[in-house]
């Protein structure tokens, strides 16, 4: 088939579609981040003054994230889409080890959610993976848990992970249909 068929525009324009929808996704989650990363910054001054500084220090982090991918989403839109996952993994890593808590190790599994929303299951599946190896490695090596203790929230990430692929498995499903129809 050449690259004028109909087929190829067909699938081209779904395409866009597909990656208008991401960018939009994205710039929600964007405005929804900085949100819960000012709310987070005024609980720390309330609750946490010994660590305000290194909060500080993690809400500078997500907000240039937020703006490095704010930047970056209308021309380089996976770029922008990694540099916001990044941060995210960074600054969840970065909470766990600022206040020495496992609990924190938890916040993994919305990172998972966001990859879900706006990468492909590869992509997922790759963040849930760094997700429980980050879980692992932080709780042994800053002793957040016993190793036993954090077979839970890793565990978390992968349901977490297996639950948005079925999910968008649906989805795509009824897409499929809907666009065969």
């Amino acid at each position: 088939m050449d690259s004028s068929s109909p087929v190829r525009a067909y699938d081209a324009e779904i395409a866009q579609v597909l990656q208008d929808l991401v960018r939009e996704s994205l710039r929600a989650l964007l405005a929804v981040t900085a949100i819960v990363a000012w709310a987070w910054g005024v609980a720390v001054v309330h609750l946490a003054r010994p660590h305000l500084s290194q909060a500080v220090l993690i809400i500078l982090l997500i907000l240039g994230a937020i703006g490095a991918a704010y930047r970056l989403h209308r021309q380089h839109l996976d770029l922008a889409v990694a540099t916001y996952l990044a941060g995210l993994l960074l600054a969840v890593m970065l909470i766990a080890l600022t206040f020495r808590s496992a609990t924190a190790l938890y916040l993994f599994m919305l990172v998972v959610l966001v990859a879900a929303t706006l990468t492909n299951p590869r992509a997922t599946w790759g963040i849930a993976l760094a997700g429980v190896v980050l879980v692992l490695a932080l709780g042994k090596s800053a002793r957040l848990a016993p190793g036993t203790a954090l077979a839970l929230p890793a565990l978390f990430v992968v349901l977490t992970a297996l639950t948005a692929w079925l999910s968008s498995q649906r989805l795509f499903t009824a897409l499929g249909w809907t666009l065969s129809m």
